[in-house]
């Protein structure tokens, strides 16, 4: 029998009222959510401390570009086109894309080497988008096919668009962020949660914020909400313990991430501080949550406590052991070493000025077709 086929609710009733059951799915937004609408609407919810980051234009130039090479092309002869986008350096300015293309040859099941055929480029600086066909980007460029260009000026076109936009994963992360101080996800279904009766304000604050994202673009939001009454233990055993699982998992995730930053820093001492403060503020965090139901279910659960303890036992003895510590570098996935072995961020991104990117012989610019000499260069 299901633990849930007795759970019924009853409009205005308080005894054994627990709280609600959430689920919810969201899908993608074709109009895409503009900053400048999310940030009033939640201003007015209420729910001012989950607006987002107003859009970085570096993301969506990184946004704008995904498309470029996500589908094969075929010509009038039957011709199968892969393009490759080629990302150079992320963290220099001006951030560089390549564009490369290979022929497919189906019958024979061949593919030539890929040819560069274009270059994008972003400057952090301007936040100009330029794009640079065939020798344009240098000698070792060839001819620029006119699908490509299609894809580049579209990019280039969506650049200016994302500019504005809330990127999908800054959504996520609202929804998860106000779904992590409203209460607790059920065990191994992420896209359903429980809200215990002392935080369901926020919960209705959410729904409120679905219904308007609604409004401005239908159903990109479902949700469903069901109330849960202790009309059977079974129900109230298991409210109590995907509390208690996702305590306790919580805690292991913050645990994992202490030793691996302590492990990989270069100051251990500052590492162990920030670790130790994050452990303890997040364990206060799933404290407060805990006593919570506590107090609906009367019933103590010492489990999280125990975890919470033993969690800062155990890093307390992680940050004591050097020999602890070193088995657990060696342990870790070698690129996360070397990228947490190289020196702090402190050299500024090269200046285009000082140091052109890339670095290679340019020809001088000849005469070539129209749609070859294009440059597209839009000043956001």
């Amino acid at each position: 029998m299901s633990a849930w086929e007795n759970l019924t609710g009853v409009e205005g009733a308080q005894t054994g009222y627990l709280g609600k059951r959430f689920s919810y799915a969201r899908k993608e937004s074709k109009k895409g959510i503009r900053w400048d609408f999310i940030v009033p609407l939640m201003e007015e919810i209420g729910l001012e401390r989950y607006i987002p980051q107003r859009p970085v234009a570096a993301d969506a130039f990184r946004r704008a570009c995904q498309d470029i090479g996500k589908k094969y092309h075929y010509d009038a002869d039957g011709k199968k086109y892969k393009v490759t986008v080629v990302m150079i350096d992320e963290s220099a300015d001006p951030i560089i894309r390549n564009i490369q293309v290979t022929e497919i040859d189906r019958k024979n099941k061949t593919s030539t080497e890929g040819k560069l055929v274009a270059q994008i480029q972003f400057s952090r600086a301007t936040e100009y988008v330029t794009a640079y066909y065939g020798y344009e980007a240098g000698y070792e460029f060839e001819s620029c096919p006119e699908f490509v260009m299609d894809r580049i000026s579209a990019a280039i076109s969506r650049y200016l668009k994302e500019c504005s936009l809330v990127s999908e994963q800054q959504l996520h992360n609202i929804v998860q962020r106000i779904l992590q101080d409203a209460g607790n996800p059920v065990n191994k279904i992420p896209s359903t949660w429980n809200i215990p009766i002392t935080r369901e304000e926020l919960l209705n604050k959410l729904l409120i914020l679905a219904e308007r994202l609604n409004e401005y673009e239908k159903d990109i939001f479902v949700t469903d909400t069901l109330p849960v009454v202790s009309s059977d233990a079974m129900v109230t055993e298991k409210f109590k313990n995907d509390a208690v699982v996702y305590a306790i998992e919580r805690l292991n995730t913050l645990y994992a991430k202490a030793k691996d930053d302590i492990s990989t820093a270069r100051n251990v001492e500052k590492a162990t501080e920030r670790a130790t403060a994050q452990l303890k503020a997040e364990g206060e965090r799933v404290m407060s949550l805990i006593e919570e139901y506590e107090t609906i279910l009367g019933q103590a659960m010492d489990e999280v406590r125990q975890a919470k303890q033993l969690t800062e036992d155990k890093l307390k003895e992680f940050v004591e052991s050097p020999e602890q510590q070193q088995k657990h570098r060696e342990g870790m996935p070698k690129r996360r070493i070397r990228s947490a072995s190289q020196p702090v961020a402190e050299t500024k991104p090269a200046v285009q000025s000082e140091a052109p990117a890339p670095v290679r012989k340019i020809r001088p610019m000849k005469a070539m077709e129209d749609t070859q000499n294009t440059q597209l260069a839009l000043n956001f």
